[in-house]
């Protein structure tokens, strides 16, 4: 038996309790949200954000994915001068974009003028961050990544709130709210950017340009799924908001952000505990840690099924206890996106050893494909099977992705798959039919 202290001090248990807070906040900001804000407003900040990530992912043509899965296997003082210079020429090159074709993009993005600068400014700062968030995760600080991200998580939910009292335009109420993520993200990049200089690079940059075929070899394709990414978690937004209305938009909003403040804690420990670990596992060759790693994440599959069914009456009964207006679809909403969350946590775990082959072209075509399918299906589906097709739209393709990607790692490589239980498939698409069924008798 692990002793409790032990437990109390592990890397588990305190990315678990960081991660719970935050995400609480969130859920809590939401409530708020809720109860003071329109809805509309809320479905236009998701729209922005949207926009945004779309923009981010293109900018940086997959160097993220390049740089973390080269980390291990290169110079590191290279790896991140070379990423530092590849920014400073993105950046310079997204603006000068942006100021001559912002006509184009205005028409383009469907949005109001006074929006257009804080997507582009969202969308690089964003970019910053994540690439250097995910240093903090390979260097193995740990403790410095918690308590900025719990620090980082009281203060946007402390200068959110204050902006719900204070603010009640809602331009300035959104621009407001977007400009708090982008000042965090810009004060976060700083931070890390100082001390990989101090700790790692000591100031002196070596730029090895023959890093950068590698890096495009490997980066390249994840342009091609990151983007496919943005039509898994963005793309949706888009086609709500002109098929439907931003109203719609919001209420749908509300039930999968609150999915994603609980789903996030699950894909965070994932992400932090175990693919640095995987990979780190798989560089030294000791396979079997590896594939007892998977086998112990696949095991909690089947119980964060049911957990999703708890949860979903917790939202449905606390929504309806704080007389909160269409109480009943953000509870379906949650149950739909939280079921999606899950479902990315199969591909995650075997490609994990396909990314370490450095063979991304392979998990890019598998969610290129997954990409196209989800726009044919809500291209034919969405306006007339209602909401629903969203989320069992998506379940389907990872689904598939899933089994692709089993096929893969059994007949061309080495390794061996981390088997998931059929009843875990069955559960999940019986519960997003019965979504399916809700929303084209309710919406339509």
């Amino acid at each position: 038996m692990i002793p409790f202290q032990k437990i109390f001090v592990s890397n588990i248990f305190k990315f678990s309790t960081v991660l719970a807070f935050n995400q609480g906040l969130n859920f809590l900001l939401i409530f708020i949200y809720l109860k003071t804000i329109d809805i509309s407003t809320y479905g236009m900040i998701g729209l922005v954000q949207s926009y945004a990530i779309l923009i981010g992912v293109i900018s940086m043509l997959g160097i993220r994915d390049g740089f973390y899965t080269l980390y291990y296997k290169v110079d590191k003082k290279s790896l991140y001068s070379n990423f530092f210079l590849f920014f400073i020429v993105v950046l310079i090159i997204f603006i000068s974009i942006s100021f001559f074709f912002k006509d184009f993009l205005l028409e383009f993005l469907s949005i109001p003028n006074e929006f257009y600068s804080l997507i582009l400014i969202y969308a690089m700062s964003n970019s910053l961050y994540a690439n250097l968030e995910i240093t903090m995760r390979l260097e193995n600080w740990n403790n410095l990544y918690l308590s900025i991200s719990l620090l980082r998580g009281m203060i946007v939910f402390l200068a959110k709130f204050y902006c719900v009292l204070h603010i009640e335009n809602s331009t300035n109420f959104i621009i407001n709210i977007l400009m708090i993520d982008i000042i965090s993200f810009i004060v976060i990049s700083i931070i890390v950017f100082i001390l990989l200089n101090i700790k790692i690079l000591k100031f002196k940059y070596h730029v090895d340009l023959s890093l950068y075929p590698r890096l495009f070899k490997v980066g390249l394709p994840f342009l091609a799924s990151n983007g496919s990414g943005w039509i898994f978690n963005g793309f949706d937004r888009v086609l709500i908001e002109r098929f439907f209305s931003l109203e719609i938009l919001g209420i749908y909003l509300y039930g999968t952000r609150i999915a994603a403040a609980i789903g996030n804690i699950v894909h965070q420990i994932l992400n932090l505990l175990y693919a640095p670990k995987a990979l780190k596992l798989l560089s030294e060759n000791k396979t079997l840690e590896m594939e007892n790693l998977g086998d112990r994440i696949s095991n909690l599959l089947i119980w964060l099924i049911f957990s999703a069914i708890v949860l979903t009456l917790f939202v449905y009964f606390s929504l309806d206890f704080f007389n909160i207006l269409n109480y009943e679809m953000i509870a379906y909403f949650f149950l739909g996106a939280f079921l999606v969350e899950i479902a990315k946590i199969v591909p995650r775990i075997n490609g994990q050893k396909i990314l370490f082959l450095e063979k991304s072209q392979i998990l890019s075509s598998l969610y290129i494909v997954g990409s196209v399918v989800i726009v044919v299906l809500y291209d034919l589906f969405l306006e007339y099977s209602g909401l629903g097709i969203i989320f069992l739209a998506q379940i389907l393709v990872y689904s598939f992705i899933s089994y692709l990607m089993h096929y893969y790692i059994i007949y061309k490589t080495s390794y061996k798959i981390v088997y998931i239980n059929k009843i875990f498939w069955l559960f999940i698409y019986l519960l997003s039919i019965i979504i399916l069924i809700y929303f084209w008798e309710t919406i339509l």
